[in-house]
């Protein structure tokens, strides 16, 4: 199964234009964007993507916090969540790992790396469930 639809969550305009660039180059991935956590969370009431992905550091609602409620969530919690971040610790990464997350990007990205990456994080995810 491909990946086709990303919630793409950042406050980040930059990041919301390379992660749209990315996905055009594709193709066959759509891309919704939220830019906080709140709005991540109306959008998930009426739209399912196959994956979330979600800046740490936004106003209104952080990632974290966002992805807390995600996981309390029966079928919110089935949608694999990436975090990215600017700058992470190893204690950092380990604490996402711990509450749920099944990876962490580094910004800054590229549009075509970041998407294989976020494939490849979907696959493997889709292989232990």
């Amino acid at each position: 199964m491909e990946l086709q639809k990303i919630l793409v969550v950042d406050d980040d305009k930059s990041v919301q234009l390379l992660m749209r660039a990315g996905a055009s180059r594709t193709g066959n991935l759509t891309i919704q964007m939220a830019g906080n956590g709140q709005e991540a969370l109306d959008c998930l009431k009426t739209w399912t993507p196959d994956l979330i992905l979600m800046d740490v550091m936004m106003p209104v609602l952080g990632g974290f916090e966002t992805l807390k409620i995600i996981l309390l969530d029966q079928e919110l919690k089935k949608i694999p969540v990436v975090m990215m971040s600017a700058s992470i610790d190893q204690e950092k990464l380990k604490t996402f790992m711990e509450e749920g997350a099944i990876g962490v990007i580094l910004k800054p990205f590229t549009p075509h790396k970041v998407i294989k990456e976020l494939n490849d994080l979907y696959a493997s995810n889709l292989l232990r469930d």
